[in-house]
């Protein structure tokens, strides 16, 4: 019945990095006795950085009649309730469990010092690619870009964090080297299978976009704004496009509508959705969010934004 259902859901919300939603949905799958719903559950609520329930999650868990539930549970509340000073006792795989729940993106030297300290390079490499993506996410491509540079010379032991990797550097690429982007051969240089299908048509439809071919570009930003709404930068990329080429006024701003119904708290996507809402003249929109995005940014970043928008900010607001 919908359990499974409910669980689905789940494992397709986690996957998509949008783990509070996930969390709901395992608990409804563990109210319908699925199998594991409840470790799904404690995982999302881990991801989420929702760590008061995470720790009574696996608090929970420690209790259960399943010995492999009570080894992982323990294992994740001593990482989630340790010291600093206790993590340097710990095994590798505990350690990065630690940097990546724990270890905030502004705490870099507890970053470096922790993940340098990583014998087991595979793991190293997963701990930078998570910072650098929280940094990206963050909107500060420059920063991700230096971190994720230090994965240079690592040996990783999966193709999928390999992928990941080539990735999250060809999207930095275009944000901060546009004329080198356009020299890339995506086909070449990028995993074409179909776990990055939106990724791939993001690139592509920005070097469409940037050499000319408006039609393949139409093409793909159409695509991208109804493929996968937790797609950040997709979206933003067709609602900016959709924004130069379309009489549809509305349409660039629904676009971004629909990715912060499932994602409130997307510094991107409301950067983006505060400019749309403005040259709309929705002002009351784009004062409520101005002020949401301040409560989430740094002031130091919160200021560049207004900086770099002086079109739309007055410098004394």
């Amino acid at each position: 019945g919908h359990g499974k259902y409910f669980f689905l859901l789940g494992t397709w919300a986690l996957e998509q990095g949008n783990s509070s939603v996930a969390a709901d949905y395992f608990k409804l799958a563990e109210e319908k006795n699925i199998a594991r719903a409840d470790v799904y559950r404690a995982i999302a609520n881990t991801e989420a950085d929702s760590l008061q329930k995470a720790v009574s999650d696996w608090d929970s868990l420690s209790r259960s009649s399943d010995p492999e539930k009570v080894k992982l549970a323990n294992s994740m509340k001593a990482v989630l309730q340790a010291t600093p000073e206790q993590v340097t006792n710990f095994s590798d795989s505990n350690k990065y469990a630690y940097i990546r729940y724990r270890i905030k993106p502004t705490d870099t030297v507890g970053f470096w010092k922790l993940t340098n300290s990583l014998d087991h390079e595979h793991l190293k490499a997963k701990a930078i690619l998570d910072f650098s993506k929280k940094w990206y996410a963050l909107d500060e491509p420059e920063l991700a870009a230096r971190i994720i540079a230090q994965v240079q010379g690592l040996k990783l032991g999966d193709r999928s964090t390999y992928d990941q990797i080539l990735i999250l550097n060809m999207m930095l690429l275009a944000e901060l080297e546009p004329g080198q982007f356009l020299k890339q051969d995506l086909g070449q240089a990028l995993p074409v299978h179909s776990s990055f299908v939106n990724e791939l048509t993001y690139l592509k439809s920005l070097q469409f976009e940037r050499t000319g071919e408006i039609e393949q570009a139409r093409a793909g930003y159409e695509r991208l704004n109804q493929a996968n709404a937790y797609f950040e930068e997709g979206l933003i990329a067709s609602a900016r496009f959709f924004a130069n080429d379309s009489t549809d006024r509305l349409k660039p701003y629904s676009i971004l509508v629909s990715g912060l119904m499932v994602r409130p708290n997307s510094i991107k996507l409301l950067k983006e959705y505060i400019k749309q809402a403005a040259l709309l003249g929705f002002d009351d929109e784009a004062d409520e969010s101005l002020t949401k995005l301040r409560g989430l940014l740094s002031s130091r970043s919160f200021n560049r934004y207004i900086e770099e928008n002086p079109d739309f900010f007055s410098i004394d607001n």
